[in-house]
């Protein structure tokens, strides 16, 4: 998962009678109709028209899936005339958000100011949600014994433990209704071991999402908690001890902030109908029929933002998601979301990623993907301040080959160019 934040001007609003009017529109660029639900998301062709059309992105929450189906816009217009949004007004004036990290326990910043931390913000939505919580997780590995064997080398999950206890006592204790949507098959031992024991234990209802099974490839990247409808967690950080205090992650926590948890909370609620019991035969009619006819009408995107005082800056939010075949009528997808950000950059532009290698790497023969690294080039020759940070975990030998010619750039037209 991917958070971008960027600061514009104020884009105009329209109102009516005090409240937002959702304009609602359905594009051919903008919303493909796929019939094979196997073809990975690789349309790209249409990005140059959608820049010269879009509006300034101010803040966009991306939320990667792997997923696709088809469906019919012109029903979909329909029930848009006919739908019922939530008070705008309301929530502008009470949504807060504030960023989030985890940081390595043996690395400290000595100048810079410490965000709150995930540990903190997982552990407030749990611990204050009345009615229920609602999880989307990549993996639950939470307890370090999973992986662990020494006692002593178990206090590295001190924090992962109390969110496990925290869930716990939250789905058997107070009675709060947790539902969880998990990706499957697991990548490596002990990550699914957490979900499998909350759900044989009755703390929660799960299903796991299993992309491949259903749609022939890709995976649930997911990561969120919802509580109450109203506050969520979104971020990098895997339901897992180590994105506690082992590794760097960033995500946002936002409170008091109905409109877009119930926005949020749509996403998830397609998800959990999918990994039903009824979706799980070989014949997919089903599961076709229902992605082309159940479709929710999203309020907010890059043209129609939810627009908040954060702190006193004014800012514009919406979620964007991927792939596009997948979104809801209005859901932006998050690829152009990304390119936007890019291309509207003017003074600075700050990237923060696990990996670094524009390249389909896990297929061969490998092909280069160059959508979002032509984008950085392109703002690096408009004289913008790039600054890239990324882990050398996967493939550094074909991430410092790539990262090595965006330096190359440096210096060109006044540009500042640093990995």
């Amino acid at each position: 998962l991917s958070t971008l934040c960027r600061a514009y001007s104020r884009r105009g609003m329209t109102f009516r009678n005090e409240s937002f009017v959702p304009l609602i529109s359905c594009q051919g660029e903008n919303y493909a109709v796929k019939t094979n639900k196997r073809q990975n998301v690789q349309e790209i062709n249409a990005s140059n028209n959608y820049f010269k059309k879009a509006s300034k992105l101010l803040i966009v929450l991306l939320l990667p899936v792997a997923l696709l189906f088809g469906f019919s816009c012109e029903g979909l217009k329909k029930q848009a005339i006919h739908g019922n949004f939530l008070n705008e007004t309301e929530c502008s004036q009470t949504c807060r958000i504030k960023l989030v990290q985890s940081t390595p326990d043996n690395l400290t910043f000595a100048t810079v100011t410490r965000s709150h931390s995930t540990y903190s913000a997982w552990n407030s939505l749990i611990k204050n949600s009345k009615k229920e919580l609602i999880l989307a997780a990549y993996k639950t590995s939470l307890r370090g014994k999973h992986v662990l064997n020494d006692d002593n080398c178990q206090l590295h999950s001190n924090q992962g433990s109390k969110i496990y206890d925290a869930l716990v006592e939250a789905g058997l204790k107070r009675k709060i209704r947790i539902r969880m949507i998990e990706n499957y098959p697991p990548k490596d031992k002990g990550d699914n071991e957490d979900g499998i024991n909350f759900a044989k234990t009755g703390v929660i209802s799960r299903r796991n999402l299993n992309l491949e099974y259903l749609f022939g490839g890709g995976r649930m990247h997911t990561k969120f908690i919802i509580s109450d409808f109203e506050h969520f967690y979104l971020g990098s950080a895997n339901l897992d001890w180590r994105s506690l205090n082992q590794k760097l992650e960033l995500g946002i926590i936002v409170e008091n902030c109905l409109c877009l948890a119930k926005d949020l909370s749509n996403i998830f609620e397609k998800y959990w109908e999918i990994a039903g019991d009824k979706y799980k035969s070989d014949n997919n009619e089903h599961l076709e029929k229902y992605l082309e006819t159940n479709q929710r009408i999203i309020a907010y995107n890059e043209q129609r933002p939810l627009s908040i005082s954060n702190e006193h800056v004014l800012a514009d939010v919406y979620i964007a998601a991927s792939p596009r075949s997948l979104n809801d009528l209005g859901r932006d997808w998050d690829l152009f979301a990304i390119l936007n950000a890019i291309e509207k950059t003017t003074k600075f532009l700050y990237i923060e990623v696990m990996d670094y290698f524009p390249m389909f790497v896990y297929n061969l023969p490998r092909r280069y993907w160059p959508v979002i690294d032509n984008a950085i080039r392109r703002a690096i020759l408009r004289g913008v301040e790039v600054k890239i940070l990324t882990a050398a975990i996967h493939f550094p030998e074909y991430s410092l080959r790539f990262l090595s010619s965006l330096e190359a750039l440096n210096r060109i037209n006044d540009s500042s160019m640093e990995v």
